[in-house]
């Protein structure tokens, strides 16, 4: 992956989801070729609020910091237009579907090396909280 300063991995990340970044804010992690990421603690689980690069890695990242925690769970928000792909990209196999009472679909998963299981639940307009067993 290319380098970018990060405030170059800041505007392909506005540009990309339509979020305004409160730059005031430190990013939690950065690196040149990766891009950034900022996570937080909530309860049981670290929580990956703004991400933008190499997703694998951040993931990885993620894990990382809740097992360091000793924590079991992982949890992000998902802005992609088509979460089918995106599960897929992670090495996540669907295994069930839930239509919510709004029509939206709620996606339960499983990696497919890990067996760790997860779900992606339907927000506002086309987002998805994405939760995981670390």
């Amino acid at each position: 992956m290319k380098t970018k300063t990060l405030e170059e991995w800041a505007d392909l990340y506005e540009k990309k989801t339509g979020d305004k970044l409160d730059r005031s804010q430190k990013a939690t992690f950065y690196f040149p070729d990766k891009g950034f990421g900022v996570y937080s603690v909530a309860d049981d689980m670290i929580v990956i609020l703004h991400v933008c690069g190499d997703g694998v890695f951040w993931r990885q990242i993620g894990e990382v910091l809740a097992i360091e925690r000793g924590l079991h769970k992982l949890g992000a928000i998902c802005v992609r237009k088509n979460i089918k792909a995106y599960l897929r990209c992670f090495d996540m196999k669907i295994t069930n579907e839930e239509i919510l009472k709004d029509g939206k679909i709620r996606y339960f998963f499983e990696h497919k090396h890990t067996g760790k299981l997860g779900r992606a639940t339907p927000t506002n307009g086309d987002e998805y909280l994405i939760t995981w067993e670390v």
